[in-house]
């Protein structure tokens, strides 16, 4: 960067220096057409050092968005944990909230005890017709 900067107060003293002894007509007609070695030489060290600054800056920003896709991919990675853990724990709270309210419903009455009898105990008999 400082680099650069010099190369431009470079051209800018050419640029005063050949305004001053020439016209400013002939100045630009040297300057811009590239007829003046020293300036188009100045130019040319201009341009090759912005080139390299461009290269560095591309480099940099490209790194910077490869460091900044890792961070997103993982945050990503881990809000999807953190969302599928809140989905089990809900899926539970409310499995044991419907278990609660269905043992409150089935508890005011005999019926828990007929349900246990009837999923607990195999039946004693079977009859005949169904085995035939």
């Amino acid at each position: 960067m400082v680099d650069i900067l010099a190369v431009i107060l470079k051209v800018i003293g050419r640029s005063q220096r050949l305004i001053r002894e020439r016209r400013f007509r002939e100045y630009l007609r040297v300057t811009f057409l590239g007829k003046d070695a020293a300036t188009k030489g100045l130019i040319d060290e201009l341009n090759k050092l912005l080139g390299s600054e461009q290269r560095y800056v591309l480099g940099v920003t490209y790194a910077t968005a490869q460091r900044t896709e890792e961070t997103v991919n993982a945050t990503h990675e881990i809000a999807n944990k953190v969302l599928n853990v809140i989905e089990d724990e809900k899926d539970r709270k409310t499995q044991a909230e419907d278990e609660s309210r269905l043992r409150n419903i089935l508890c005011a009455t005999s019926a828990p005890a007929a349900v246990e009898d009837v999923f607990s105990d195999p039946p004693t008999h079977v009859s005949r017709q169904n085995h035939e």
